[in-house]
């Protein structure tokens, strides 16, 4: 089945533009090799582009242009990191798409150190670059029917599902989808019954719990 929830036009047009940090781009590159559809809009938007900068005012080269330039043709083509093939190991998860594989030990979720953080809740934090922004990554691992308890934001949120899914606000997200959250959110995901759930999670903010359990435990759960 085909992802129905997609990240916003916005957002696909800055990560095609370079302008998205390195945990949003690692969710975004992990989506785009799971949708056509997005594929297709940041492909055009680079597209349209080079089509720009094509069509500008010729301009002076800056010292040091051409070298990086040269020292950029070195480095692995943009478009393999759409594929799902390549760069797996022996041992590597082959559902999990290639972007995501190349942050994780051996390319597999199997030899991840894994943090029970409640009933039927486990995560495993990613490390990525801030480069001054705050978006962290993490995965999580969740069982069959389970309830998050439910929240609100403080700043956005990502989600994008790997395996299995979960049903939300009366939509159902599947592998592929992307489910995307802001400070105007309060929700509270349940898991599908017919098994587990793998989902990448990147936000730039602490989840703002509605519960007094939950709230007690943020600090604990989420450093």
């Amino acid at each position: 089945m085909k992802a129905s929830h997609h990240p916003t036009d916005d957002l696909l047009l800055d990560y095609g533009a370079g302008n998205t940090d390195e945990a949003q781009s690692l969710l975004i590159a992990t989506h785009l090799t799971l949708c056509p559809r997005c594929r297709g809009v940041v492909e055009k938007a680079e597209t349209l582009g080079g089509a720009l900068i094509d069509a500008a005012p010729a301009t002076a080269m800056a010292e040091g242009a051409l070298e990086a330039v040269l020292n950029r043709l070195d480095e692995p083509d943009d478009a393999a990191a759409y594929q799902e093939m390549g760069s797996a190991t022996a041992d590597a998860d082959i559902s999990i798409p290639r972007p995501l594989r190349d942050y994780l030990t051996g390319g597999s979720t199997d030899a991840l150190s894994w943090r029970r953080i409640a009933p039927g809740i486990q995560r495993h934090t990613l490390t990525v670059k801030s480069e001054g922004k705050t978006s962290s990554a993490y995965l999580l691992k969740l069982a069959p029917e389970t309830v998050i308890p439910h929240h609100g934001h403080h700043g956005e949120e990502m989600t994008l599902v790997l395996e299995g899914g979960f049903t939300d606000a009366g939509q159902h997200f599947i592998r592929g989808d992307v489910e995307q959250a802001d400070p105007a959110i309060n929700h509270q995901p349940v898991i599908d019954p017919d098994g587990p759930c793998l989902a990448l999670v990147v936000t730039d903010a602490p989840l703002r719990f509605t519960n007094l359990l939950p709230r007690l435990l943020q600090p604990i759960l989420y450093r």
